[in-house]
């Protein structure tokens, strides 16, 4: 069916009605790629969310105001104002996409930075020992680090020789409590690991051997508990 002249104005008061919605998503998207690292809208897209709701208000008062329908003839203003809608709703959406690609980059960017730091830093941390190993078990919990298979090697290497240390002392010392918080004292590095599925089960197994060496105490007891429960996460 051929559209005759007389047909145009139906067909553009019938597209006002999609262009009413496009123009309120449009000025959604404007927001979107204005918004800074503040949340602050900068820059010249700032027009578009501005003059939509003009051009919408000002077709509302031409087709209530019997003056402005005179002066105005239907073609300038359903055509003029109706296109210019559907220019400005067009406009943002390139620059949305680009905004996005160029987020997506900076994000990716920053993670390969990211993990590229805390790679270096395992591997720093993976080759310590002495009094360095013995600090960053201390703060291991809190360092952020995933649990690398090396990292898991190297503090399963460390817990052990730091268990073992102690079976001379086990068999001359009388209470537990003696040597219990020197023992226990990386106890949460410990749970960390196991509860990151590292598997420290040469460890587990070097305390709970040493520890069994020294009389029977609640202390000790609860101890030998906790260690019976991270074997178990080990697991």
């Amino acid at each position: 069916m051929a559209v005759t002249r007389a047909d145009v104005p139906g067909l553009i008061r019938l597209a006002a009605l999609f262009l009413v919605p496009l123009s309120f998503a449009a000025a959604l998207a404007t927001i979107s790629v204005l918004a800074g690292a503040r949340g602050q809208a900068t820059g010249w897209p700032i027009v578009i969310p501005a003059a939509l709701p003009f051009l919408i208000l000002s077709y509302v008062l031409w087709m209530i105001s019997p003056t402005l329908r005179s002066a105005l003839p239907p073609a300038i203003m359903e055509r003029g104002v109706w296109g210019l809608v559907l220019v400005l709703s067009l406009v943002p959406w390139p620059l949305l996409r680009a905004k996005n690609s160029r987020d997506a980059t900076m994000r990716t960017t920053y993670e390969a930075a990211a993990k590229a730091e805390e790679d270096s830093l395992a591997q720093s941390l993976e080759s310590m020992t002495g009094d360095d190993m013995a600090m960053m078990m201390y703060e291991l919990r809190n360092l952020g680090l995933d649990a690398t298979p090396a990292l898991c090697r190297s503090t399963n290497d460390f817990l052990a020789n730091h268990a073992e240390s102690f079976r001379g002392k086990a068999a001359t010392t009388e209470r537990y409590e003696i040597e219990g918080s020197a023992i226990e004292k990386y106890l949460f590095a410990m749970e960390w690991l196991t509860s990151n599925r590292c598997d420290i089960t040469r460890a587990i197994d070097a305390y709970d051997g040493v520890v069994r060496l020294y009389p029977a105490a609640p202390d000790r007891e609860q101890f030998l508990a906790r260690l019976a429960a991270m074997r178990q996460a080990s697991r």
